[in-house]
């Protein structure tokens, strides 16, 4: 799986949901790869996937391609007020765990472990979400 993967799996989960658009901007760095609209607020989510966690349970979790220019962009967003969310799929199907992080966590990704990642992450539990329950998590902050 990958990131074009991870997309697929959420435009189908949303749905009808939201209007949302991939993007695949090489000409401005750390731009998110998707902005949507639901219930009459806008927002931005940066898609990671990892094919599987640490071994060990202390060793921080890094993501390979999460970089300084979206990490920038993201925190610059949230200072604005905008939503801007990094949602991180581990695994594979059926095991496949779905982490949401809004931008101040997501800032902080690389200095946590799995379990300070489950703590950390917007939504109460880790398997697939719900569409009713993104609705309400990307609409709300």
């Amino acid at each position: 799986m990958n990131e074009k993967a991870v997309w697929k799996k959420l435009k189908d989960l949303m749905g009808a949901h939201w209007h949302a658009t991939r993007h695949e901007d090489i000409a401005c760095q750390g731009v998110p790869d998707v902005s949507y609209g639901l219930c009459g607020v806008q927002g931005w989510i940066e898609l990671k996937y990892l094919p599987s966690w640490p071994k060990s349970p202390r060793t921080p979790v890094r993501i390979p391609h999460f970089t300084k220019e979206q990490r920038l962009w993201t925190q610059l967003r949230h200072v604005m007020g905008c939503r801007v969310w990094l949602l991180l799929v581990v695994g594979h199907h059926p095991h496949e765990e779905w982490l949401l992080f809004d931008a101040i966590t997501a800032a902080r990704i690389g200095t946590m472990t799995r379990a300070q990642m489950y703590v950390e992450q917007s939504r109460g539990e880790v398997g697939r979400p719900e569409a009713e329950e993104m609705v309400e998590i990307l609409k709300g902050k």
